[in-house]
């Protein structure tokens, strides 16, 4: 789902689902996930995963209460970590009101091998894993719960397999990116249950 909640910011997230979406989903925008990563989430999972492009946040995720199991919030690669800052909460808060017992996995910036000797993107980088990792405990103090958090250490490796350019993950970068943050997402799924 890409939200945009203030000019020019926009958070990216999945909505994992039971059932394909309905006609009337479509018509309001609705597409399978085509991304390599996500084609293979789905396919471990055996679930249906929905990817949304909308302005408005709140009419957006409302409709799915009955049959979002959980949100991927993969948003940190396209944003800053002063956005985050900003607006990560307010982003939060509006799928938690919509879908108070769907659980929701914070997923931080892959540390791309480059970064080794860009000193710039690894700065960049540890920022914004760090503002997510501070919104994470933010919520997890405030008493929210059905949280979960994955973190950057080892998610595509370090041999320069991982991505094409640096950035965009290759096939194994891919399967590398889904092994690393699978058993979050089923422990979050299981403990819906």
């Amino acid at each position: 789902i890409w939200i945009r909640l203030k000019e020019n910011i926009c958070f990216i997230c999945l909505c994992m689902t039971g059932f394909p979406p309905s006609k009337s989903e479509w018509t309001r925008g609705l597409s399978w996930g085509s991304l390599r990563w996500t084609a293979l989430l789905r396919s471990a999972l055996w679930l249906c995963m929905v990817r949304v492009s909308f302005r408005e946040a709140a009419p957006t995720v409302r409709g799915w209460h009955t049959r979002t199991l959980l949100f991927v919030l993969d948003y940190v690669p396209n944003a800053s970590a002063e956005a985050i800052d900003q607006t990560g909460e307010e982003f939060f808060r509006v799928l938690r009101n919509a879908h108070p017992l769907v659980p929701v996995v914070f997923v931080e910036d892959p540390i791309f091998p480059h970064s080794a000797f860009d000193n710039a993107i690894l700065k960049e980088i540890n920022e914004k894993n760090a503002a997510q990792k501070r919104l994470f405990r933010k919520l997890r103090r405030s008493g929210e719960r059905r949280i979960y958090y994955v973190g950057a250490e080892g998610m595509i490796g370090d041999d320069g397999e991982a991505t094409v350019d640096g950035i965009h993950f290759t096939d194994l970068g891919a399967v590398r990116y889904v092994e690393h943050i699978l058993p979050v997402v089923r422990k979050a799924l299981h403990k819906t249950e």
